[in-house]
């Protein structure tokens, strides 16, 4: 009986969120830029960035960045300090 709570606290410490940035804000955003979601993400995490104009970032911890059509990061970003081993997704933007 003991492996089961041990097996459900692994299985919480590991799900996967999903966090919403969009610059205009509003319902169900959780940033308005990709620097404080990227604070906040990691491992299995994913950010979504919507459509809208953004300052650069620096991403230093694995996570997958999707940009939706129309999301333009205006400035050079830049990603540091991932891991051998580790990986990171930056995709869908116009920089």
């Amino acid at each position: 009986m003991a492996l089961v709570p041990a097996c459900l606290s692994l299985t919480l410490a590991s799900a996967q969120m999903t966090y919403v940035v969009d610059d205009d804000g509003g319902a169900g955003v959780d940033f308005t830029d990709i620097d404080s979601a990227l604070a906040v993400a990691g491992g299995v995490d994913v950010v979504e960035v919507r459509p809208g104009n953004y300052p650069s970032f620096t991403m230093t911890s694995p996570t997958r960045l999707l940009g939706d059509p129309g999301a333009v990061v205006n400035a050079q970003s830049r990603i540091v300090g991932i891991a051998p081993g580790q990986w990171t997704v930056v995709a869908g933007f116009r920089m």
